[in-house]
């Protein structure tokens, strides 16, 4: 009887044993599945964002090139009235709507969120992640400062009889032939 009862207890422990090695199996795969979802979220988020902050970057970089490009206008010989079409589209260009960085953030609050950043074999990879939401607020800071700065223009050429309510920031020119007399003002600057 006692090598029966041997028996059945190393097939009981055994049996035991198979369930827990089968179990940990089990939750590596899941662990592994839920990972790669992870990070291909992840990436295509990345993506999205790197796109939109290069198409950001662009317009701001139109913007500086068109503010140096007034300046040099400014600083040449007296301006005329064919040059309005010109000053008002630079004007629009620098003073003009501005452009939003809406990264997705959907991922990473995700992962944030749920606090589970084991998930995340590189911790560097875990730092810069749990830093992004903070530079992306920074970054609408930011944007709702320059709007104010766009606005506050706006109002003080209003103030110099310049309506430049119908700028858009695009490069093409929206409103026609009509002029603003901007090129009044950049010419006295």
């Amino acid at each position: 009887p006692w090598l029966r009862i041997v028996v059945e207890g190393v097939v009981i422990v055994g049996s035991i044993l198979l369930a827990f090695g089968i179990e940990a199996v089990w939750e590596d795969r899941g662990e592994a599945q839920r990972r790669e979802v992870l990070l291909q979220a992840l990436s295509s988020d990345m993506l999205v964002a790197g796109a939109e902050l290069e198409r950001v970057a662009a317009f701001h970089t139109a913007g500086h090139e068109a503010a140096a490009a007034l300046l040099d206008l400014g600083s040449r010989a007296p301006l005329s009235e064919e040059s309005a079409l010109l000053v008002d589209s630079l004007v629009g260009l620098t003073f003009g709507n501005t452009a939003s960085y809406d990264a997705p953030l959907g991922a990473v609050d995700g992962l944030v969120g749920s606090g589970d950043l084991t998930l995340l074999t590189d911790p560097l990879l875990a730092l810069e992640l749990t830093a992004f939401p903070a530079l992306v607020a920074g970054l609408d800071r930011e944007q709702q400062l320059i709007h104010a700065v766009s606005l506050d223009y706006s109002d003080y050429l209003g103030s110099r009889g310049i309506d430049m309510s119908h700028l858009t920031g695009s490069d093409s020119v929206p409103w026609g032939t009509s002029r603003t007399r901007a090129y009044a003002m950049v010419d006295d600057a």
